[in-house]
């Protein structure tokens, strides 16, 4: 149950791409959609890992839901610890393939946005949470160069031209299957974000 007094809250994970047959970030998503099913003012979104159709779904997302919240979630594999991004780059990878095949054929995102832009998530606050739960977090610059890190330059573009009010920001998760976290660990994270952020 909800009432117009809370939060809206956009929860975004993505699917599989080329050496990630199994994302556990909608693994996630998908496991805070059951847990917090009964809330009608948080909406849970597995992307498609494809810089077209990702990107424009997302859109329409951010459009009709008008989330007061947005917590896109990604897996970073090689890091061992959950990744509260600050930065998003308006950089990508040209040479890296998305999940249908396709590459971009400029390194640069948006040529009317900013070279940076800043998360609006209360960070700080969100890693001093989790820490204190004993889940590995630490806040990151560096949100890559790829599905990620697009996904999150346009949330904050879109947040600094259309929306300010909006808290949003990107957080990488280390894949479970590398043995270095939990699946249950990072549901818990996911959990404490989540209500955090209804707050």
């Amino acid at each position: 149950m909800s009432d117009a007094n809370e939060k809206r809250i956009l929860i975004t994970g993505f699917g599989a791409f080329p050496k990630q047959d199994i994302n556990p970030s909608a693994a996630l998503v998908q496991s805070l959609s059951q847990h917090f099913q009964s809330c009608s003012n948080v909406k849970c979104l597995v992307l498609p890992t494809e810089y077209r159709q990702g990107l424009s779904l997302f859109r329409d997302a951010l459009n009709t839901f008008q989330p007061d919240v947005v917590l896109c979630f990604g897996v970073a594999a090689r890091r061992h610890k959950i990744n509260l991004e600050t930065i998003a780059k308006n950089e990508r990878s040209t040479t890296s393939l998305d999940a249908v095949g396709y590459k971009p054929l400029s390194s640069i995102i948006s040529n009317t946005g900013r070279a940076r832009y800043k998360a609006t998530l209360p960070l700080a606050a969100l890693k001093n949470e989790l820490s204190a739960q004993g889940l590995p977090t630490r806040l990151s610059r560096d949100a890559g160069n790829y599905l990620c890190n697009f996904t999150f330059y346009h949330l904050m573009k879109h947040i600094a031209e259309n929306a300010p009010h909006i808290e949003g920001g990107f957080i990488h998760i280390p894949d479970p299957a590398k043995g270095k976290i939990l699946p249950e660990q990072l549901e818990r994270a996911g959990q404490i974000i989540v209500q955090k952020m209804m707050l």
